[in-house]
């Protein structure tokens, strides 16, 4: 028996048992069946590593960590980092909440609008309305009316050239109409804790959050060496080791990912988190005030509403809303604050109850998110001494999320056989924002087409009915659009990772779907001489509850993006 390191509180002993912390009661939550239970998931979704952290009356304060974090199979413990992605954005808003909480932002505090203090040149949005009067809790609540564009940078821009690039972004909503998921504007606010407070986001967050709670491990350096590999599920079925998308981050310089997800913490470190809120922003062991109460209570409290209703399929859980950087919903009647994280190759939760003292994280260092969801909702009906639901049994087929992303591997090798050669729309276009891409035909014969088409033929042969691109973006690499061309100018899109010479130690080739919404498509626009004027993409800007396409007229005017030919 020991003390948890550095935590300092003698009563909170723990034993090194399956490379789990569990604090010595009876009514553990982490027990050898649990282990058992995370065990058969690992082996059933092919997952490496997990690693959860549990608070609760019943149990404690319990962390445990199964499986291994790379190729050389290394035991997952307790201290090994993982990515919590999205799970970073409520450090985010919690630093902007300091700052306000401090008078940085003058009287106006959360009211202050982004563009004053950032100035037109940095910040300015297509929507005049918006450009003028998003605000702190406007850009952190998701109430711009801007969708993700997540494909329209890449992790090596720097923080001011994505978000210039806000400018030239179609809107899904008039500003403040609908909630649509943004990852540019936590970038915005990165760019706003650095000229405001004089430092990067990721050395004031540790300055004034990480270190004062004693969150040693917890980091913005991906390259940290306790750092869990990243691994996918390839289109042939096995699970893969891929690049860690942000490994060339560096905790003092590389900002770029760092306010919408570059936080990388251990299971150890996320039972201090978790304590922290559910204490309201006090230290766990000391009770120092290290988040103010009132800015706790601004980012975990509702401004949007993502979803106006529940889950049909899902009546444990009802309609959400959404803070800055924290989702508010119910499960079982029980009111939980919580958000979700993924990037290539991790997917985590993190979870708290503020009226029933109950909290949890998974992490996985596979981008399975059934299983997190699973562990999730069994740790809670565990924890506030619930019947268990069968989640396993109900998510077993697959989310949403992974048939789209298997059915857009598949497409990599499929194609339309088509009377119009799609060469005539082969070449170069341009987007201010997603910027230029070429479309390599079968007969393209420069040297970059060459490289694409030798790529792409490691997996499949090219075809006649198809274009090709590289497109390297933080979810993917290339491009493969399929063209249907007899009855109109239409194709579908995917967006793919190749590794034609696999990667880690395993040299095999291997593909993977991208992280788009299913049914990507492309539309060309060709007037009536037969000149290609450009292409419209839609079903990629990620646009949340907005359902409906732009209405405009022509290609141009109903397309989410649209790309000039050069």
């Amino acid at each position: 028996m020991g003390r948890i390191a550095g935590e300092g509180d003698p009563s909170l002993a723990y034993s090194m048992t399956d490379s789990s912390m569990q604090i010595s009661r009876s009514n553990s939550i982490l027990t050898p069946e649990f282990t058992s239970f995370v065990n058969s998931l690992r082996a059933e979704y092919d997952v490496p590593g997990v690693a959860v952290t549990v608070i609760s009356p019943r149990g404690g304060i319990e962390v445990g960590a199964w499986g291994v974090v790379d190729e050389e199979a290394t035991e997952t413990t307790i201290d090994h980092l993982f990515a919590i992605a999205s799970n970073s954005k409520a450090f985010t808003s919690t630093a902007i909440g300091m700052l306000v909480e401090n008078g940085t932002f003058g009287e106006a505090g959360w009211r202050a609008k982004v563009g004053d203090v950032l100035g037109e040149d940095a910040f300015r949005l297509r929507d005049e309305v918006a450009s003028d009067r998003a605000t702190l809790v406007d850009i952190l609540s998701h109430r711009s009316g801007m969708p993700r564009h997540d494909f329209s940078y890449t992790g090596n821009e720097t923080l001011e050239d994505i978000v210039h690039k806000l400018r030239y972004l179609a809107p899904s909503s008039e500003f403040r109409e609908g909630w649509a998921y943004n990852n540019m504007m936590y970038m915005t606010a990165a760019i706003l804790v650095r000229k405001l407070s004089g430092v990067p986001l990721p050395v004031f967050v540790q300055r004034h959050i990480l270190v004062r709670l004693g969150m040693t491990s917890t980091t913005y350096d991906a390259r940290d060496q306790r750092m869990s590999q990243a691994f996918r599920k390839a289109a042939d079925g096995s699970t893969r080791r891929v690049p860690h998308a942000l490994a060339e981050v560096d905790a003092e310089a590389g900002e770029t990912n760092a306010g919408a997800g570059g936080v990388h913490s251990s299971a150890r470190d996320m039972a201090i988190w978790l304590q922290t809120l559910l204490a309201r922003g006090h230290h766990p062991y000391t009770n120092a005030t290290v988040i103010p109460a009132s800015v706790y209570d601004a980012v975990t409290g509702s401004v949007g509403v993502p979803s106006p209703k529940g889950p049909d399929d899902e009546p444990e859980l009802s309609l959400q809303t959404y803070g800055m950087g924290f989702f508010r919903q119910a499960y079982r009647a029980h009111e939980m604050v919580w958000h979700s994280g993924s990037v290539p190759g991790f997917v985590s939760v993190v979870a708290h109850l503020p009226r029933d003292g109950v909290a949890l994280a998974v992490m996985t260092n596979a981008d399975e998110r059934d299983v997190y969801r699973i562990l999730q909702y069994r740790l809670l009906d565990d924890a506030l001494g619930l019947p268990r639901i069968d989640w396993h049994s109900r998510l077993r087929n697959g989310s949403a999320f992974e048939k789209s992303t298997a059915s857009s591997a598949a497409r990599v090798s499929t194609s339309l056989v088509t009377d119009i050669d799609p060469a005539s729309l082969s070449g170069t276009y341009q987007n201010a924002a997603y910027g230029s891409i070429t479309l390599c035909s079968t007969s393209s014969n420069l040297p970059p087409c060459l490289s694409v088409l030798s790529t792409f033929s490691v997996f499949s042969p090219p075809t006649n009915s198809s274009l090709y691109a590289a497109w390297p973006r933080l979810f993917g690499t290339h491009l493969h659009a399929r063209c249907d061309l007899n009855d109109s100018l239409q194709g579908n899109i995917s967006f793919v990772e190749l590794f034609p010479e696999g990667f880690g130690e395993n040299a095999s080739a291997f593909s993977l779907g991208g992280m788009v919404e299913e049914g990507a498509a492309v539309e060309f626009n060709v007037d009536g001489e037969g000149k290609v004027r450009g292409m419209g993409w839609n079903g990629i800007w990620g646009a949340g509850q907005i359902e409906d396409r732009p209405k405009g007229e022509g290609v141009e005017g109903r397309s989410e993006v649209w790309f000039d030919k050069v």
